[in-house]
């Protein structure tokens, strides 16, 4: 009788803690998609655009921005749900760098800079707005008037809904090929990547220019001004990036995630550079300052042309397909959550053997 009495308290026992577990899984499903219904409505409402801001816009880009404003406003939640879905997927953190954002607070606008996306026409917006000069083209040198005075300055301005935040990205492979052939191949000047990167490139790629000799590696590598004598080639250079930690990227070729600590804020718009609707979605950025804007935008618009798909597939050639796909498996985040496809160049440039 006991065994029976104790048999029938443990079954119960085991129906209330089934019934517990499914009522736990049902609250937080059910909290998971308040939440994400409250951010779309809140960006929703972030984005019922006011016609005023367009005011410092002429005809032309009125009417652009108009006939866009709704392909805007559709695209938008779609395109911030999956930089949430991909942080979520592969559960990415990455620190606040209070430097790699500009702030302007009369317009109240944040932008995260990232090297070699047309960050310095940006710089140059931002310096112009507060009247600072950039003098022999030392944009970066700016950054510290134009970035956020302190951290918590930097937390406040992104927890308030108030302020319009966007960054700006480019595909993968052209940024990389593009910073490649600024900071490496181009020996026409010094830069502080090709002297603190390319000996440790040649250790890995061409060990003998360290063999004991009369001549020291850094005089083979370097001229006397500190210039590359010896130019690593482009697969060199991967092959090195390959075997280095992440978190000790350059930033010109880190992550983006990394750079603008994209799973730790939500931006009200990423602009892609490579965009086949770019001019509308520039003169869409426009139209959230309020200052009267006088950007160069011919600069802008050609700004890093000069390495696009085709000269990136000549880069990339030099790659076996292993080595393609691991340099897919680096950047396969930036991938997944700005929506670039890495099979175009896999499919054209790439040697099928």
């Amino acid at each position: 009788m006991n065994s029976t009495r104790q048999l029938s308290k443990y079954t119960f026992c085991i129906i209330i803690y089934i019934f517990m577990c499914f009522l736990i899984l049902y609250i937080r499903i059910n909290y998971k998609n308040n939440n994400n219904d409250l951010k779309t409505t809140l960006l929703f409402e972030k984005y019922n655009v006011d016609n005023s801001k367009y005011n410092n816009l002429n005809n032309d880009d009125k009417i652009i921005v108009n006939n866009s404003t709704m392909t805007i406003e559709n695209n938008v939640i779609d395109v911030l749900q999956k930089i949430s879905s991909v942080c979520e997927k592969y559960n990415k953190t990455s620190s606040l760098e209070r430097t790699h954002f500009l702030y302007n607070h009369k317009n109240k606008v944040l932008y995260c800079w990232i090297h070699q996306v047309a960050s310095k026409s940006f710089i140059k917006l931002f310096a112009d707005l507060k009247n600072i000069s950039i003098v022999d083209d030392h944009y970066y040198k700016q950054i510290e008037k134009l970035a956020p005075g302190s951290i918590e300055e930097l937390l406040d301005v992104i927890d308030d809904v108030g302020v319009f935040k966007f960054l700006i990205t480019r595909h993968p492979y052209e940024r990389l090929v593009s910073s490649f052939r600024k900071n490496i191949e181009d020996n026409r000047k010094y830069s502080r990547q090709s002297w603190n990167f390319v000996p440790k490139i040649f250790s890995i790629t061409r060990p003998q220019l360290f063999n004991d000799s009369s001549e020291s590696s850094m005089e083979k590598i370097f001229h006397i001004d500190r210039r590359l004598k010896i130019i690593p080639t482009f697969e060199e250079f991967i092959i090195w990036l390959l075997q280095q930690s992440e978190d000790d990227d350059d930033e010109y070729w880190n992550q983006y995630n990394s750079h603008c600590a994209v799973c730790q804020m939500t931006f009200d718009y990423i602009l892609k550079i490579d965009s086949s609707i770019f001019k509308q979605d520039f003169n869409y950025i426009l139209s959230n300052f309020k200052d009267n804007l006088k950007l160069n935008k011919l600069k802008l618009l050609s700004e890093n042309k000069s390495t696009d798909f085709n000269r990136t597939c000549i880069y990339l050639s030099q790659l076996s397909k292993k080595i393609f796909n691991q340099l897919y498996a680096r950047y396969k985040f930036d991938f997944e959550m700005f929506d670039y496809s890495s099979n175009l160049y896999l499919e054209n440039c790439i040697k099928k053997i």
